[in-house]
C-alpha cells in the first residue's frame, strides 16, 4: 500500500510536471501564433500599400504615355506641314531649274549663232 501511496504521489508530481511544461509549451505557441498573426497583418498592409504605390505608378506612367503621345501627334503635325512646305518649295525650286536650264540653252543658242555670224562677219571682212 505504501509503496502505491508512494507511486502515486510520484505520478502526481510527474503530472503536475508535465502540466506545467505544456503549460509554458501552450504559451510558447500561443506567443507564436500571436507573432505569426502580427506578421501576416503588417505583411499584408504592406501587400496593400505596395499594391497601392504600383497603380499609383502606373497611372503616373499611363498619364506620360499619354503626354507623349500628345506631343508625338503634334511633332507629327510639325514634320508634316514642314515636310508639305519642303516639297512645295522642291516643286518650285525644279519649275525655276526647268525655266533657268531653258533660259541657258536659249543663251547658248543665241551665243552660237552670234559665233558664227562673228566668224562669218570676220571672214567677209577678210575677203575684201
Amino acid at each position: 500500500l505504501d509503496a502505491r501511496l508512494q507511486e502515486t504521489v510520484g505520478l502526481s508530481s510527474e503530472n503536475e510536471r508535465l502540466r506545467v511544461q505544456m503549460a509554458f509549451t501552450q504559451s510558447d505557441v500561443d506567443r507564436m501564433v500571436q507573432e505569426h498573426e502580427k506578421v501576416k497583418q503588417e505583411l499584408a498592409q504592406s501587400l496593400v500599400r505596395l499594391r497601392q504605390a504600383a497603380a499609383e505608378e502606373q497611372e503616373g506612367l499611363h498619364e506620360r504615355i499619354a503626354h507623349f503621345r500628345g506631343e508625338l501627334k503634334k511633332a507629327a503635325k510639325v514634320i508634316s506641314k514642314q515636310k508639305s512646305t519642303f516639297n512645295a518649295m522642291l516643286l518650285k525650286s525644279e519649275k525655276r531649274n526647268a525655266i533657268l536650264t531653258a533660259q541657258l540653252d536659249e543663251l547658248r543658242s543665241k551665243s552660237h549663232r552670234l559665233e558664227a555670224e562673228t566668224a562669218q562677219v570676220t571672214k567677209s571682212m577678210q575677203n575684201l
